[in-house]
């Protein structure tokens, strides 16, 4: 067939649309000397370059996939985090509800009322009105009790997990999770909780009667072998259900792979990379110091290397809580964890936990406690007066220092939240006798709630109801709708502070003078997110990355 004749002007005859896959990109043009010639328009070399990008990219990252018979996973090249600080962003937890009701919500409940006339503070800018936008590639895990599971929801709500890519390996008991994993989170990464009803010790290794709902720390072999088995088996498609139910109904993954993530040898992307501890005080039994002891949270802090793989632990110091019988033995247990961890010795061989950093929620929540008492008129004994003196920068001290001598709220604002400051702990022992003020209530398990942590008036002694404050409605739990900017900014922060000394991918420590820097970023981490300090958020501005 001959080619029809064009005039000069005539531009190129294109093929037909109607050809399907990329032929509407290809134009012919008749050659002087020769037969036609094929021709490339822009947009088909735009999107071959396109393609060629993500080849190239795809290698690179060294993502495979196994064949349709089996499960598919990455293989992660680096391991970073960062963060910003959200001014009005919303912490709306659709997971596992503890502690606390939204307030529009308690408005017509009696008894249950939230409101915050004794913490004003907690109104003011920057104090409880941001929350946390997370990226990370690293793989988390918390390990704790309930309160462990309201922060590893948190970790998972600022990360922006899909619906579907987050699964609930175990339950403990009902509807209450045991064992959770976001994978993949905003970055890549992974956040996993693991509930847990004591100290995480060998000897409570597959002891099935000392687990969740009942007390004593017991965890299973398998639980940790099924869960290593996600972190190695990352999938691809972004689709963690559909790979939940293909490992529960497969029985054709090998027993070997099963071995292997359990290894204390185990490949980089069949590990975490962090293990956060959030100790199970409550579920401990009284007097909690001689549990405490540097022996045993060594221990803990080894197996979660030798079990998880982890090379950075955070340590999470004991809250204020009802089961809480002395000032002194907070003050012994929360010492007892920051001597562990700024005496921590790293082998120099890089085997086992690399960096252990403190997070100080006991000071945070002796801050609230505090702060609310004061609230609600309380009476701070005088030995108290006389250590926020020290804090009011008010030159004329007096010998006998009251409320009515100077400023408390400026003696609040000034102090050194931290239970690694020794004027900071003799002040805490200081309120022994407000420890004892109790409500005569409600639950068998929050029984002798402490009226200045849990209500918003002041009542009498074993009053049975009053109206609760907006930060902890049982005296156990938090109300994550007001602290989680908090508990999730300091964790970020932490995670950050450990991140830019050691890295994990190559398992060292990017300078040999690391550790002044890790203890000066783990004190601002705390003395800005655990405590009641205002973010200082710019007018007009309501974002702050990596603060």
């Amino acid at each position: 067939m001959k080619l029809k004749k064009r005039s000069k002007n005539q531009a190129a005859e294109t093929l037909p649309h109607g050809g399907g896959g990329l032929s509407n990109h290809f134009s012919k043009q008749k050659n002087k000397n020769g037969p036609p010639t094929i021709r490339l328009s822009k947009t088909f070399v735009f999107l071959f370059a396109i393609m060629a990008m993500v080849v190239l990219f795809t290698l690179n990252e060294h993502v495979f996939r196994l064949n349709t018979n089996q499960l598919s996973f990455s293989k992660q090249v680096y391991s970073d985090i960062s963060y910003k600080v959200i001014r009005f962003r919303k912490f709306n937890n659709t997971m596992d509800f503890y502690g606390c009701k939204p307030e529009e919500e308690t408005k017509k409940e009696k008894g249950n009322i939230r409101t915050s006339n004794s913490m004003s503070i907690l109104n003011e800018s920057g104090v409880a009105d941001f929350n946390i936008q997370l990226t990370t590639s690293l793989k988390i895990l918390l390990m704790g009790d309930s309160v462990g599971v309201q922060y590893t929801q948190a970790l998972q709500q600022a990360a922006e997990v899909l619906p579907h890519n987050r699964i609930v390996q175990k339950y403990s008991w009902g509807e209450h999770e045991g064992i959770s994993l976001a994978l993949p989170v905003k970055g890549g990464g992974a956040i996993a909780g693991y509930r847990i009803t004591g100290l995480f010790q060998a000897a409570e290794q597959d002891v099935e009667h000392h687990q969740a709902p009942h007390r004593g720390g017991g965890w299973m072999k398998e639980h940790v072998e099924q869960l290593m088995k996600y972190i190695q088996h990352q999938n691809v498609d972004g689709n963690l259900t559909a790979v939940h139910e293909k490992m529960t109904n497969s029985e054709t993954i090998a027993k070997t792979d099963m071995e292997a993530s359990s290894s204390s040898l185990m490949p980089s992307n069949a590990a975490f990379d962090v293990l956060i501890h959030q100790f199970p005080a409550s579920w401990i039994d009284v007097p909690w110091s001689p549990k405490f002891t540097q022996e045993a949270i060594g221990e803990a802090v080894n197996l979660a290397n030798l079990q998880f793989g982890a090379k950075i632990v955070i340590l999470q110091t004991v809250p204020i809580q009802n089961n809480l019988e002395s000032m002194d033995e907070l003050v012994k247990i929360n010492q007892a964890i920051w001597d562990f961890a700024t005496q921590y010795k790293p082998s120099p061989s890089g085997d086992g936990v690399q960096v252990v950093v403190v997070m100080d929620v006991g000071a945070f929540s002796t801050s609230l406690f505090v702060y609310n008492s004061v609230g609600m008129n309380m009476t701070l004994p005088n030995e108290s007066m006389k250590y926020l003196d020290a804090f009011n920068d008010d030159d004329a001290a007096t010998e006998t220092t009251t409320a009515e001598n100077f400023d408390v709220g400026k003696g609040l604002r000034n102090m050194i939240w931290d239970y690694s400051n020794r004027t900071f702990r003799k002040f805490v022992l200081t309120l022994e006798s407000m420890l004892s003020q109790r409500l005569l209530c409600c639950h068998r398990e929050w029984d002798r709630q402490m009226i200045g942590y849990c209500c918003d008036e002041k009542v009498e002694h074993l009053e049975k109801k009053c109206t609760r404050n907006k930060f902890s409605r049982d005296g156990m739990h938090f109300c994550m709708d007001v602290v989680a900017g908090r508990i999730v900014g300091a964790t970020s922060c932490l995670l950050k502070c450990s991140v830019d000394i050691y890295d994990v991918n190559e398992s060292k420590f990017k300078n040999e003078n690391y550790n002044k820097a890790l203890r000066s970023c783990e004190k601002k981490c705390n003395r800005q997110y655990m405590s009641l300090k205002p973010i200082p958020f710019i007018e007009g501005m309501n974002t702050i990355v990596n603060y």
